[in-house]
């Protein structure tokens, strides 16, 4: 049996670097449209720290 789940949007941006950012930005705030963002981050050449609340930063 197949897990499925539609989504709809008027627009389907492939991205969410700087400019499919600041293109969904304007959209959102500009017009009644949706918006899908679809990113896709390779983990192993990324490195980001997890957020650990029970760590002590800097306020």
């Amino acid at each position: 049996m197949k897990n499925e789940t539609t989504l709809q949007a008027d627009y389907l941006v492939i991205g969410s670097g700087a400019m499919g950012m600041a293109f969904c930005d304007v959209l959102l705030t500009e017009t009644d449209a949706s918006v899908l963002i679809v990113d896709w981050t390779n983990s192993i050449h990324t490195q980001v720290p997890e957020f650990n609340p029970s760590r002590d930063y800097p306020t």
